[in-house]
């Protein structure tokens, strides 16, 4: 039998799986086909049509800004409040054509194209589907450009929320602080902040910025693909920030604001049986809405270059040397050591040789024979500089911070300065050098190294006023949430006795009484017919003046060069309910620049019947 003809038994088997095979490789090659070609169909033909349907509508869940608590003054009067403003916003991941928008909003918003461009980049970290806040109140002529463009720029969008507002502008404005949109740095601080918020920059603003914030809400909403509502799906309500009440009476607010009112200066007003701060003011100043709104780059440079300095804090920053009004320093810490009593008498004959140098007092012709009681009322120069040299620089430096000086007061409002009470320890450390026996005559009566703040001087007053007790200075009373319970109620700080002896405090503020109250005393511009003032003048010297122009008129001294002068006071004699600091950059002598001022606040304010109504809360 031939083998090229053999048939196997199982070839029949074979062929047929063989045939099965096929049909299913045929089937799974159909099955592919029909797959790929409904891929294409549904990518290639009807693509654009589904990505059109499925960009229609989403959700987009939005923020909803948690207006900031209100601030009051002690009575209930609204200080800094909110209202309603619209704000620009930018959807990153809805912007087309990123160039062309940031272009449209310049020219709407009339803010530069790099100004525009910053603040997009300053969110590039953030997610791409959260608002970036590009400008806060815009105008409602801006909003109707925007809104009738929008189809044409989507990504723009328009929110309305709260803005903060401080209704009385400048007044009280160092003391309130103001709000502004978070800082990259403040971002990255990791505080809760996003981009655009607003956040507390100085101030009550700022150092209270975590109870005044409130929690934001939510809301939840479906939206086209040009960013119109179609309708809300869900809400959370923001929770308003808790409210303050501050220590500051408004109405005397206002009267200090007015006395100050193209000045340089500062003026501090406290409850000395409190400490509690009734009105501050430093002037110049600048309206906190500008700083909501936000400053252009012009604006802001020109702030800058603003010799008047508005923006500093002269309440709690700015330094001074006190002038005639250390001498209460100075008078407390030789009659403490008993270096002089009220019987030691010097001769003023006008100046004073020491070493090789000439001390001069503010008396051409001097005083002649004074003691403590008229070298205090009179303010006599030559008596305090030959004090100084018996009691010496550490004993006045330690008195000096018995009474609340070189050292931060303790507001809390962030900033505060110490100023500097000289010593010979303070010397060496600060500059490397001795102290000079020379050194002390001019720190004795206020000059040289001394520096104080107004917010400081306020609180000398005030110890003066209670006979020798410090209480640290208030301005907050208490914290509310938005149904008025309270979150915060802030007592009073306990009061710190001087070591200083009454019968020394007695004998200084019968001199200070004098100071106002009589015929030669350099206050008595300050004096009010039936309120009991005692006071002090000082006037610091700016820079020393060549030789021969040291008694030249004060309108023929350039304003840069001529004194501050200082005034504090406090009222009524025996029970004091008022102590007050006050200084006038460049104003010249304390007496004639800053004691009318106080009898302008004092007349007001008993002509109000502050003297018979006014009641701190100590003694409630």
């Amino acid at each position: 039998m031939r083998s090229d003809v053999y048939e196997s038994p199982d070839r029949p088997g074979r062929r047929y799986f063989a045939r099965r095979l096929a049909v299913f490789a045929l089937a799974i090659t159909a099955v592919f086909l029909v797959l790929v070609a409904r891929l294409y169909y549904l990518q290639v033909v009807r693509g654009p049509s589904f990505r059109m349907l499925s960009e229609e509508n989403r959700v987009s869940v939005a923020r909803v800004r948690a207006p900031r608590g209100k601030i009051f003054d002690r009575y209930g009067n609204v200080l800094v409040t909110n209202r309603p403003s619209f704000s620009v916003n930018l959807i990153m991941e809805s912007v087309k054509d990123m160039a062309g928008t940031v272009s449209m909003l310049s020219e709407v918003l009339g803010v530069e194209e790099a100004v525009v461009m910053e603040r997009v980049h300053r969110a590039r970290p953030y997610r791409s589907f959260e608002p970036v806040r590009i400008m806060e109140d815009a105008s409602r002529r801006q909003v109707a450009v925007l809104e009738a463009s929008k189809y044409e720029w989507p990504g723009v969008q328009i929110g309305v929320e709260p803005r903060r507002y401080y209704p009385f502008g400048t007044l009280a404005a160092h003391l309130l602080g103001h709000v502004g949109q978070v800082s990259q740095a403040e971002l990255e601080a990791g505080d809760g902040y996003r981009a655009g918020d607003s956040i507390g920059k100085e101030g009550v603003e700022k150092v209270l910025d975590g109870q005044l914030k409130g929690v934001e809400g939510s809301l939840q909403m479906e939206v086209d693909s040009l960013g119109r509502e179609i309708r809300v799906l869900a809400m959370k309500e923001p929770r308003p920030g808790n409210d303050v009440k501050l220590t500051i009476d408004l109405a005397l607010q206002q009267v200090v604001e007015d006395t100050l009112r193209d000045k340089m200066g500062a003026v501090v007003v406290l409850d000395p049986g409190t400490g509690e701060i009734l009105a501050a003011a430093g002037s110049p100043s600048l309206d906190p809405n500008r700083f909501v709104r936000g400053l252009s780059r012009n604006e802001w440079a020109a702030v800058q270059r603003d010799g008047s300095h508005p923006l500093q804090n002269r309440i709690v920053r700015g330094q001074y040397p006190p002038g005639s009004v250390f001498k209460i320093v100075t008078a407390v810490a030789a009659l403490e050591k008993g270096v002089i009593d009220e019987k030691t008498s010097f001769n003023c004959s006008g100046s004073l040789r020491f070493g090789k140098r000439r001390y001069r007092c503010w008396k051409r012709g001097g005083h002649g024979k004074v003691d403590l009681h008229r070298a205090l009322v009179e303010s006599c120069d030559v008596y305090f500089y030959q004090v100084g040299i018996k009691v010496g620089i550490d004993n006045i430096a330690y008195y000096a911070h018995e009474l609340g000086l070189g050292r931060p007061p303790g507001l809390g409002l962030g900033g505060e300065s110490a100023g500097i009470v000289p010593s010979r320890k303070w010397k060496k450390e600060a500059r490397g050098e001795p102290w000079y026996p020379g050194e002390t005559l001019s720190a004795a009566i206020g000059q040289g190294y001394n520096l104080v703040t107004p917010l400081q001087m306020a609180v000398l007053a005030a110890v003066l006023a209670n006979n020798g007790t410090v209480y640290p200075p208030v301005l907050v009373r208490s914290v509310t949430d938005p149904d008025g319970r309270k979150v915060e109620e802030r007592p009073l700080p306990e009061g710190r006795a001087v070591d200083i002896s009454p019968r020394t405090l007695g004998r200084v503020r019968d001199a200070l009484y004098g100071v106002v109250n009589e015929p030669r005393g350099t206050g008595r511009r300050a004096a009010v017919k039936g309120v009991d003032v005692s006071g002090k003048t000082g006037t610091a010297q700016v820079v020393r003046l060549p030789r021969g122009d040291e008694r030249a008129k004060l309108e023929e001294v350039p304003l840069r060069y001529r004194d501050h002068a200082w005034f504090i006071c406090y009222a009524p004699r025996d029970m004091g309910r008022v102590a007050m600091a006050i200084v006038v950059e460049h104003g010249g002598h304390g007496g004639s620049a800053s004691a009318p001022l106080a009898r302008e606040i004092l007349l007001h304010l008993k002509n109000l019947g502050f003297f018979q109504t006014l009641a701190g809360r100590r003694g409630e």
